[in-house]
């Protein structure tokens, strides 16, 4: 007489499957939420001895930025920093991680973004608890799809910052990080021509308040900072004429971009002492235009025509005043730009060169 096979109970597997679940579903859900700098690290109760989440001891209280959208995907980035992988080696047990963020000075005002993968090339890890110089960053409910990414933009300290990655989940489970920041470029220059005068716009990418803006090789002051658009004061002394103007943050510096400096005419001398109106007199110096219809000179606050023009030397003609008149200023604006030097010119009758030192 044959036996029936003898059927076996599904039931141990499934159970065992379910409390495989509920414990996972436990884990997952008393992992707290925290947002950068708002909620102090609060491991979840342990189930078993070895599940018990490692203590950590935040060291600083002070608030870190309010996390900001990190740079678009088609932005190019710089990398900073990027981890060796992070990989578990012990099933189902809470492993703890520690690396560290080395930033030189300066990099600490760059638009920073730290972003995570979670299951990067294996599985990924069920519970995760990240602090990054003593304050909490996330948690795992705070990545989508495997994925986060928050600003850390002046998070940081120059020097070295500590992270601490807590993690949970399979022998095989992978996340690793990176320090990005958007590669400096600049869109536009408005005006492109300017002198003291005037407050350029420098529109771009990448900027922040620890840009540095150099034209030529001059530091030019930066008057307000945002991400995309830095306000220049122009210095008195400084080279003009066409130079580049070049934005740096921490060691990214951008391409350089063409921009044009109205030049400070200097009037170092004058080839009369006296003349008569309607004579032609010879000034020199520097930092003319060549356009003649770009240099203003009055003699006595009087506009006098530019008949000849160099970068060193302007010839114009006397204008009709009355006379005779003593040591009257002479003065040359170059598109806009004032001359600061006391020269003078006597009106009168008698016409005497000046052969001697430059007459200031």
């Amino acid at each position: 007489m044959s036996q029936k096979p003898v059927q076996r109970s599904n039931m141990q597997p499934r159970t065992k499957s379910v409390l495989g679940l509920g414990m996972a579903l436990v884990l997952t859900n008393t992992l707290i939420p925290s947002a950068l700098g708002q909620n102090r690290l609060q491991p979840p109760p342990p189930t078993t001895p070895s599940q018990a989440v490692p203590a950590v001891v935040n060291k600083k209280d002070s608030s870190a930025p309010a996390a900001k959208p990190a740079a678009k995907s088609e932005e190019p980035v710089v990398v900073q920093k990027e981890s060796k992988p992070i990989v578990s080696t012990v099933a189902n047990k809470w492993q703890t991680f520690t690396d560290y963020i080395n930033l030189k000075p300066g990099q600490e005002s760059m638009p920073l973004t730290l972003s995570f993968v979670n299951g990067d090339g294996g599985p990924s890890f069920v519970g995760l608890r990240i602090v990054v110089a003593g304050n909490v960053l996330a948690s795992n409910t705070d990545f989508k799809d495997g994925k986060l990414s928050k600003n850390m933009t002046r998070a940081m300290g120059p020097g070295s910052s500590r992270m601490i990655i807590q993690a949970f989940g399979p022998v095989g489970a992978k996340m690793s990080w990176q320090l990005t920041t958007s590669s400096l470029s600049i869109t536009s220059v408005t005006p492109d021509t300017f002198g003291p005068a005037d407050v350029p716009v420098v529109k771009g990418k990448g900027f922040g308040p620890g840009a540095v803006v150099y034209i030529g090789k001059k530091v030019i002051a930066v008057k307000s900072a945002s991400a995309g658009e830095l306000r220049l004061t122009v210095p008195e002394e400084m080279d003009g004429g066409k130079q580049d103007l070049i934005v740096q943050v921490g060691s990214n510096r951008s391409a350089p971009y063409k921009v044009t400096v109205k030049l400070t005419p200097q009037v170092l001398g004058i080839n009369m002492i006296s003349t008569a109106p309607g004579n032609p007199v010879t000034l020199s110096g520097k930092n003319f235009s060549t356009n003649a219809n770009e240099n203003v000179v009055t003699i006595g606050g009087v506009t006098a025509p530019v008949t000849s023009a160099s970068a060193t030397s302007l010839t114009v003609t006397v204008p009709e005043m009355t006379f005779p008149a003593w040591y009257l200023p002479v003065i040359v604006k170059t598109n806009g730009v004032e001359s600061k030097e006391k020269v003078t010119l006597n009106l009168n009758q008698r016409v005497i060169e000046n052969q001697g030192l430059p007459q200031y």
